[in-house]
């Protein structure tokens, strides 16, 4: 039975970690498009002490200089900063440098737990502060996916120095996701035993990592945000649903907001008309002239620009059967003797605190721009006298590192860790209701009679009543003694009797 209840646990802190090697974020050193770029690879120490690996992309002509611009890429649950490599096309081809790391507790970062965004908000400052105050960055913005998305919003509301955000499905609150993945998905179960399972699990996640789920709620921050935002959701998702993005959208304090969708699902590659919206947005809020776009980026057959991997693989052997390249990620304009400036940088904790955020400026809420709706339903940007490129049909990538859309009728392929356990999760909660039900059931011939029942609306504090006798027959260790004080929290308010809560609710007695 604790078994079971770690697992359930396990699965909201400690989702599959992501494992890499270094060379999965190309080569340090390459030309794009004839533009001599490169990858400083870096450490960063965040305010609880752990160390976060993480990659700077920026022109070579810029290194050692300052005020240039940047983009943030915040990851997703139970990925890493590799997944930057899919949107650095469109940072560095407007211009910016592109910075991402592994959040702690994930990727090659120090750290056993994630908090979805609670603790990821710090990792988010320490990265501002280091790009600000180490690299020499300008105007920075952030873009994140999923939790990602979510730790860029509750940075925000703290820090409005940000040239703006890019949320793509970020999550109104760990609450409603929560409940919603577990009850409402495939083989979902009842709410109530949804709700119930939360309670236990959360108590558990409070001890061992300080985070309290029930208030890690980023539509509440979004309250204190004043940056420009564009928050995009996929129609299908059903792990992040619509509702999410379009209740923060609403709460959002800043005027210049626009919130796009697109069909696919949270993990579908996303398509062409998002990429540019968020390609426009951030030229647009970083202020970054046509001059310094590259044009000669490379493209798709149908103008998408390709993700930065593809770009740089090796062209076709030449006539003589030898290519100019001795691997995918070897380029011939590598620098063995190139040092990075940032090699030994002192760590994100000794940069000074970011200081207090001022109001957005007029000429900063004039930049929102206009938006226009193309044909097919997705929303693409019209900033100020300049009209949106006309939309172009979505490219399937072909890379293999974008997993397909699933749609009820797909065939499902071999099941990932993350998609095993999420999978796993109902049947997990299901045999730990079953123990539960049993344990009480055999502890309750055995009680001692005579004690009269609970009455309804009587509300005994924690330690005390049924709850008490449970745990002295049932719970002789502090996790077990633990998992019935959250539980007896919620069931205080059930009308009184011997059923036990599974039988109580499939009876129509419960809430």
């Amino acid at each position: 039975m604790s078994a079971v209840y770690d697992t359930l646990v396990e699965a909201v802190i400690r989702p599959p970690r992501a494992e890499y090697e270094p060379e999965a974020l190309g080569p340090a050193e390459f030309s794009y498009a004839g533009v001599s770029v490169v990858r400083h690879d870096v450490e960063l120490v965040n305010k609880r002490g752990l160390r976060l690996c993480a990659s700077l992309w920026q022109r070579r002509d810029a290194v050692g200089t300052h005020g240039w611009p940047a983009c943030v890429y915040l990851h997703g649950n139970a990925s890493c900063r590799t997944e930057a490599t899919l949107v650095a096309s469109e940072v560095l081809q407007r211009g910016a440098a592109l910075f991402a790391f592994d959040f702690a507790g994930c990727g090659l970062s120090d750290g056993d737990y994630i908090t979805l965004g609670h603790f990821e908000k710090d990792d988010v400052e320490a990265a501002v502060t280091w790009l600000r105050t180490v690299a020499g960055a300008g105007a920075v913005a952030l873009w994140g996916r999923s939790m990602g998305a979510t730790s860029a919003l509750l940075h925000a509301a703290r820090d409005g120095s940000l040239a703006g955000l890019i949320c793509d499905s970020p999550f109104s609150s760990v609450e409603a996701v929560s409940l919603e993945v577990v009850s409402e998905g495939p083989g979902g179960m009842a709410r109530w035993l949804a709700k119930l399972a939360l309670a236990a699990v959360a108590h558990s996640v409070h001890k061992r990592t300080g985070f309290d789920l029930y208030k890690c709620r980023p539509v509440d921050a979004a309250k204190a945000c004043t940056v420009p935002l564009l928050i995009a959701t996929a129609t299908a998702d059903t792990v992040v649903r619509p509702h999410h993005s379009e209740a923060i959208y609403a709460a959002y304090a800043g005027v210049s907001k626009e919130l796009v969708k697109f069909g696919g699902s949270h993990s579908s590659a996303r398509p062409t008309s998002f990429l540019r919206a968020a390609s426009a947005f951030l030229a647009d809020v970083l202020d970054l002239p046509p001059s310094a776009a590259i044009d000669a980026a490379p493209r798709s057959e149908r103008g998408r620009l390709l993700p930065l991997l593809e770009a740089l693989e090796p062209p076709a052997p030449q006539a003589d059967g030898a290519s100019p390249f001795a691997s995918p990620f070897a380029s011939p304009f590598a620098s063995p003797t190139f040092a990075s400036p940032f090699a030994s940088a002192p760590p994100t904790s000794s940069a000074p605190p970011l200081s207090a955020s001022p109001p957005p400026s007029e000429a900063a809420v004039a930049r929102a721009g206009r938006w226009a709706r193309d044909e097919a339903g997705d929303t693409l940007p019209r900033f100020g006298n300049k009209a949106a490129a006309p939309r172009r049909a979505p490219v399937t990538p072909t890379s293999g590192r974008r997993a397909a859309p699933m749609t009820p009728t797909s065939t499902p392929g071999p099941a990932t860790p993350a998609s095993a356990a999420s999978a796993a999760l109902p049947e997990a909660l299901e045999n730990l209701f079953d123990s539960i039900d049993a344990e009480v059931s055999r502890s309750s011939r055995s009680a001692p009679t005579g004690t009269p029942p609970l009455q309804p609306q009587q509300q005994p504090p924690p330690g005390s009543g049924r709850g008490k006798a449970r745990r002295e027959l049932v719970a002789p260790d502090s996790e077990m003694r633990e998992l019935f004080t959250a539980i007896d929290r919620i069931s205080y308010n059930l009308p009184p009797g011997g059923k036990t809560g599974r039988a109580l609710f499939a009876d129509g007695e419960g809430g």
